[in-house]
């Protein structure tokens, strides 16, 4: 059985994204996990595309191997596969 670490970005503090993101990826995440709740299918706007789109450049690793982001939502398919760098 194979055991990933996927801190949530709903942990982050949002005013410093980027380096909180940086900060648990040099601690060992495998993947950043992220509900994307769009105020389409849930009642409540938080994360949509546009931070999908903002955290890609901060999803590498300090040897520069992609981090993946392991959504739930609309941004893409399949789930919890897509790398990061992927439109």
């Amino acid at each position: 059985m194979t055991f990933r670490i996927a801190p949530s970005i709903h942990s982050a503090d949002f005013a410093r994204l980027g380096d909180e993101l940086q900060a648990v990826i040099a601690g060992g995440a495998d993947w950043i996990h992220f509900d994307v709740m769009d105020n389409h299918y849930v009642p409540n706007l938080t994360i949509g595309p546009a931070v999908a789109q903002a955290i890609k450049p901060h999803c590498v690793r300090a040897d520069g191997s992609k981090v993946r982001a392991a959504t739930r939502g609309r941004v893409g398919a399949p789930r919890h596969s897509r790398p990061a760098s992927d439109s």
